[in-house]
Formats: C-alpha cells, sequence, structure tokens
C-alpha cells in the first residue's frame, strides 16, 4: 500500500467534488472511532496529520509524541497551525485541565468544516492570541455558507461538533452513524433536489391558486415518495450484504419495492386530486413508517452481531416480528384508496412464497447456531487475545507516562546539577528500556529513490532492497526527539494492523542521522489531498475519509493510547 506524506489537498485540486469530499470525511471518521472504541487520544487532528492512499483512502497519521501541545520546545509556527482545531477548553488553560475525546471531537468538527469549504480554518489570523481570544470569548466559529452543497445533517453535525460546551458536543460513534449516513445519502442528492425543483415548478405553472379542504397539495406527497425510494435502496445493500436470512430479506425487499413502484406511479397522475388528499396522505405517512421498520428489521436479522444483540438467534422470534410486519403493511396498503395502488402492490406479493422462505431460513439459521457451539471455545480464546492486547498496551502507556513524569520533574527540580540530572535521566531510561525494547531497523536493507524529498526536505522515499514495491517514508528525527519516540515506537507497533492508523515500523540510523520509518502517502496530508485533488473529492470520498479518521481516533481511545500530537 502507498501513502504519501503529502496532505489531502496536494493533489486532488481539480477532481474535489461533493462526493470525493463526503467519501473522505468518512474515512477519517472511521480512524476516528476506531481510536475511539480503543481509548487513544490523537491529539492533533487536522488536514496535514490525514494522509491519502493512491487508492484515496484516508488515515490518521503524524503521532509526534509531543507530551504537550504547547510545551515550550514548539514554534510559533507550529503552535498556530494546531490552535486552528484546538477546543476552547484547551486554549483556556484550565488548571489540571486533561485533554480527551470531547477536544478530539471538536477538532474533528473543524476538519469537517474545512473539507466541505476547501479552506484554512480562521485563514485570515495568523496570530495565536487573536484566534484564541475569537473561539474562548467571542464564540466565533467558521460558518457554512447559505449555498453549501453538503447534506444538512453534515452541516449540523460539524457545528454540533464545535459546541462551546464539550458536553452538548457528540460522541465519535454518534458522528461515525451521521457520516455514514450521509454517505450512502449522497449518491441521491442530486437527482433527488433536480426533481423537487421540477415538480414545484410543475405546481407554480398550474395555476392552482386554491387547494379544497381535504386536497393535499402534491409537494406535500412529493417528500414521502423521495422517502421510499431511498429506504428502498438502503434495503437493496442491506439484503445485498446479508450474511443470515437472505430469502426473509429478499421477500421483505420485494414488499418495499412494489410500493415503491406504486408510488413512482404518483409521479405520473399528480394532478389527479382525488388520491391526493388527506385520508391518502396519512396513509402513505403509516406506509413510509412500516416500511422503515422493515428496513431496520433486515439490518437486525441479516448480521449474525445483531442476532446476538436482539435475541434473534431464536427462530420463533424472527417469525412473530415478520409475520406482524406483513400484517401491518398489508393494513396500511389497505387503506390506501387507489384500487390501481392496491392491486400494483399485492400483485407482487405471494404469500405462500414468503412463508417458505420464512421456514427455509429457520432451518438454516438453526443449523448454524448449532455449528456455531462447536466453535464457541475458539470465539471466546480470539476475544481474550484482544483483551490481552488492550491491557498490555494501556500498562505499557501508563508505566511510560510515570518515568517520563519522573524525567520532566528531575528537570525541573535540579537545574544546576546538569551532572546528576543525567544520571538520574539515565537511570530512568534503563528502566524504560527494560520495559518497552525498541530494535533498530538496518539501513542496509533500504534503498533510497529520487523522488523529491517533502515536508522541508524532512520526508524521503525509500523502497525495500528485496522487494521495491514496498515503499517507506523516511522522516528524520533529531537527537532529543529521538529520545521520545524511540520510548513510544513499540507502542504504535501494536496498532500496526489497523488499516487507519499510519503503521510505524521503527527507528534506523544513517551515520549520526536518525529516520522513522512509516508507511509512505502517496497523496499525502488531507489538505494537500483535496487542494491537488479537487475533481476527485467528491460527497462520497469525503463522508468516507471522515469515517476513516474517526475510526482510527476511536481504536486510540479504546486503547487508552496517549499518543499526544
Amino acid at each position: 500500500m502507498m501513502v504519501s506524506g503529502l496532505g489531502i489537498g496536494s493533489r486532488l485540486s481539480n477532481r474535489f467534488d461533493l462526493r470525493l469530499k463526503l467519501r473522505i470525511s468518512l474515512d477519517i471518521a472511521r480512524g476516528l472511532n476506531y481510536l475511539r472504541a480503543v481509548e487513544i487520544v490523537h491529539r492533533d487532528v487536522r488536514a496535514e496529520n490525514i494522509l491519502i492512499t493512491v487508492h484515496e483512502i484516508a488515515k490518521l497519521a503524524n503521532f509526534k509524541l509531543i507530551r504537550s501541545l504547547f510545551a515550550a520546545t514548539l514554534k510559533q509556527s507550529q503552535n498556530l497551525e494546531q490552535v486552528r482545531y484546538c477546543a476552547p477548553e484547551l486554549l483556556e488553560r484550565v488548571h489540571n485541565f486533561k485533554y480527551d475525546h470531547k477536544c478530539e471531537v471538536y477538532s474533528f468538527g473543524i476538519l469537517l468544516w474545512e473539507i466541505a469549504e476547501e479552506r484554512i480554518p480562521y485563514e485570515q489570523y495568523e496570530d495565536v492570541v487573536k484566534i484564541t481570544d475569537l473561539v474562548c470569548n467571542h464564540r466565533y466559529r467558521e460558518s457554512f455558507p447559505k449555498d453549501s452543497r453538503m447534506p444538512s445533517s453534515f452541516i449540523n453535525l460539524a457545528l454540533k461538533a464545535v459546541d462551546h460546551d464539550p458536553e452538548f458536543r457528540p460522541e465519535i460513534a454518534e458522528m461515525l452513524v451521521v457520516l455514514n449516513n450521509c454517505f450512502k445519502e449522497s449518491k441521491h442528492i442530486p437527482q433527488n433536489e433536480y426533481s423537487v425543483k421540477l415538480q414545484n415548478s410543475a405546481l407554480v405553472g398550474s395555476g392552482i391558486t386554491t387547494v379544497p379542504k381535504e386536497i393535499i397539495p402534491f409537494n406535500k406527497f412529493y417528500p414521502l415518495i423521495t422517502e421510499i425510494r431511498s429506504i428502498f435502496n438502503e434495503i437493496i445493500e442491506l439484503a445485498r450484504a446479508a450474511e443470515h436470512n437472505k430469502r426473509i430479506c429478499e421477500v421483505l425487499k420485494l414488499r418495499v419495492y412494489a410500493v415503491d413502484l406504486a408510488t413512482f406511479e404518483l409521479n405520473v397522475y399528480e394532478k389527479n386530486q382525488e388520491f391526493f388528499n388527506r385520508k391518502n396522505y396519512s396513509s402513505l405517512q403509516s406506509l413510509v413508517t412500516i416500511i422503515t421498520q422493515i428496513k431496520k428489521f433486515i439490518s437486525d436479522i441479516s448480521q449474525m452481531k445483531n442476532l446476538i444483540r436482539l435475541k434473534y438467534v431464536q427462530p420463533k422470534n424472527i417469525e412473530i416480528t415478520f409475520k406482524e410486519l406483513c400484517k401491518e403493511f398489508d393494513i396500511y396498503v389497505i387503506n390506501i384508496d387507489l384500487a390501481s395502488f392496491r392491486d400494483m402492490i399485492f400483485d407482487r406479493i405471494n404469500t405462500e412464497d414468503e412463508i417458505e422462505s420464512l421456514k427455509s431460513d429457520q432451518d438454516d439459521l438453526s443449523n448454524y447456531l448449532m455449528k456455531m457451539e462447536e466453535f464457541g471455545l475458539v470465539v471466546r480464546m480470539l476475544s481474550n487475545d484482544f483483551a490481552s492486547m488492550v491491557l498490555k498496551v494501556n500498562a505499557m502507556n501508563d508505566t511510560m507516562e510515570k518515568l517520563l513524569d519522573e524525567q520532566t520533574k528531575t528537570v525541573k527540580n535540579d537545574t544546576d546539577n546538569k551532572i546528576v540530572n543525567e544520571e538520574i535521566n539515565e537511570m530512568i531510561q534503563l528502566k524504560i528500556d527494560k520495559i518497552i525494547s525498541v530494535r533498530e531497523l538496518k539501513i542496509s536493507d533500504y534503498e533510497k529513490t529520487d523522488e523529491e524529498p517533502r515536508n522541508c526536505g524532512r520526508v524521503t522515499k525509500w523502497v525495500s532492497i528485496r522487494n521495491k514495491v514496498e515503499e517507506y517514508a523516511f522522516k528524520i528525527v533529531s537527537e532529543e526527539e529521538r529520545c521520545n519516540i524511540q520510548n513510544q515506537v513499540t507502542i504504535l507497533k501494536v496498532l500496526h494492523d489497523w488499516q487507519n492508523i499510519a503503521r510505524i515500523y521503527g527507528l534506523t540510523c544513517e551515520r549520526n542521522d536518525w529516520y522513522l520509518i512509516s508507511e509512505w502517502a502517496e497523496y499525502g496530508n488531507l489538505r494537500e489531498f483535496y487542494t491537488n485533488y479537487k475533481d476527485r473529492f467528491d460527497l462520497r470520498l469525503k463522508l468516507r475519509i471522515s469515517l476513516d479518521i474517526a475510526r482510527g481516533l476511536n481504536y486510540l481511545r479504546a486503547v487508552e493510547v496517549d499518543c499526544t500530537s
């Protein structure tokens, strides 16, 4: 997998459209959600730290391992870029304040705005104090324009994420759900917007100025019609991805398909005032409600994790719910006061086939559960392995924090006696080395490429001597940085196989130069990606990248590893 050190904007300037924006947002959300699940905090979520692979997958990266966001060793320019994404409670430097996942949510909200608007947050301000004053004292946030093409749910999510009160910000998992829905619905947005305009124009051109008391105008029915189509498309995807009860999913999908066809016909007969009355409007609303319940039922019974969680592993429970849904469905269809509408639906429903499908799926599920009993021990062992990994990472991280705190106190308490300080620090480092053994990688195993260095010459592209397809990013680190990085590399390597965390391979040196070896990002960081590849950064990609980031952050959160960058 190729990943470059450039950001999301630098190569997508001509392809960064609505769909790509949403897809990348979804990717980022996945990464953050994963970090949250394993209790790790990234601490520096911004465009420069989002890498884009050759397949346009967004990944969280750049775990600099700086223990304090406002450390004295940071340059003003670095502080400024981080401050643009900092939560107000962090900028206010409240006594004993501890950075947590709510700060991460705030940074993600700012990042979502940047993806949507393709602009640097507070770009007109180049002063840390000014930005801090605007955010903390005036509660100013960058706003979305009235003509923004982003879905309203996306905009609302971004605004909630940057709420001044951390308690009112959503959880990463909630953001993941919203962005995932935006991503799914994005493929229908252009068509729906265009269709609504057409219908509204038709109503205006019809010359109707008054509406009888019991007549409901077509533009009130139209959102219900489009909602049915949207639900049907979601059900198609759910049925396609079904692992269990596939036959039941298919027969329920056919029922919703019949409703979709019947309601679509209403577009043709929009001037038929006999149908568009209050009674049919209410019945159609009820029909939308029941097919929404059908969609949820399909989601619940098609994946094993939901079957277990919702106690649908008992086939009888599935049968009861299935028959109740079908019964209510039939009632609401019968209530529609249009014979052709009812006939179009019922002509496509075969109750005998439905009962046969139900019985076949019940038999298959029972047989599957019997086999699963045989593998129960294996499943429990795998679960214990994951729990052990989380405990290991947490223990390593907690011990590291205590030892690093000792090093910091040593420097503060005895600045005059440098020899004593150095001896104490060496003793502490020996303790760290006993906990974490870092094997330096051999520089001779890699070969530098001719590609131009990036990040002001600090990042170069190398390949493996044995396999030229394997590409790596070599980042120069100072002696001071190397000490901190060496203490954390092993922890980061535990996260090596999670797709939304940039891979860290280790440290190597050439003469007196030290390098941190990591995954190569073909498209660079997030900002470079959307700047240079605008034509690809569409709505769906924005959502996907946002989801990737959420997964990465959720994972870090779950294992409580504090990656202070």
